[in-house]
């Protein structure tokens, strides 16, 4: 939401700037789709535009697991790790690197893309790591102390 005058605003990956949203929560981009806030707006603070009504964005998208939502600590850490994820596919694209996810359905390579796992180890133990394209994050390094 912009501070001075209130308009919601969203995150055009292909356009990579900050656009400005009708009241319905909808952008049109200059060839003319129409995007759409992110369902995860509210679980995760996703700001980023999706292509469809109620759909996930593709950075939400490369997200293959998250906590339950029993988990308070693991929710609590939810949107700081997404935020993080966020800000390093925006980097990524600014470098021109391409970023591909796993999931067939949104065109993704299962075999040569990536997707995150997203666990909270007050459960279990969880290993934070890269194998074979699955990014695996332990929630609990958010929190400094944990870290």
């Amino acid at each position: 939401m912009c501070v001075t005058c209130g308009t919601a605003l969203g995150y055009s990956r292909s356009e990579q700037q900050i656009v400005p949203l009708d009241l319905e929560g909808r952008y049109v981009d200059a060839s003319g789709l129409i995007w759409h806030v992110c369902r995860n707006l509210n679980l995760s603070g996703c700001t980023w535009l999706a292509p469809l009504e109620g759909g996930q964005c593709f950075s939400c998208d490369l997200t293959r697991t998250r906590p339950n939502d029993e988990d308070a600590a693991g929710i609590e850490n939810f949107p700081i790790a997404e935020r993080a994820k966020r800000h390093l596919i925006a980097e990524l694209d600014n470098l021109g690197f391409p970023v591909v996810g796993t999931a067939v359905v949104t065109g993704g390579d299962p075999v040569n893309g990536i997707c995150f796992d997203l666990h909270s180890s007050t459960a279990r133990r969880v290993v934070t790591g890269h194998d074979a394209g699955v990014i695996t994050i332990d929630l609990a390094e958010s929190n400094d102390a944990n870290r």
